[in-house]
């Protein structure tokens, strides 16, 4: 499950509104529909009021959208880095 489908999930085990929820993030009703369809992800602040109103850590909500990022290194970059690395 994404962060959507969880944060919908609690919603509705929670039987609360998506007007309710709106109201106690500090957005419109129409940003919580896309946080749960999966169109948009909250802000820092609004992901802390989520966790707060459904008194859940933050890695729960968020745990299979958290990607990392491989560093990906060009040719180029690579011939800059040694030659960076025979400097003395």
């Amino acid at each position: 499950m994404n962060f959507g489908d969880i944060l919908q999930q609690l919603r509705k085990d929670r039987k609360l509104k998506q007007e309710y929820i709106a109201k106690q993030v500090g957005v419109k009703k129409n940003t919580i529909s896309n946080y749960e369809n999966n169109v948009s992800k909250p802000h820092y602040e609004q992901l802390v009021k989520l966790c707060n109103l459904f008194k859940v850590e933050p890695n729960y909500l968020m745990q299979n959208d958290i990607t990392i990022k491989t560093l990906q290194i060009t040719p180029e970059d690579q011939y800059i880095i040694n030659h960076y690395k025979s400097l003395t």
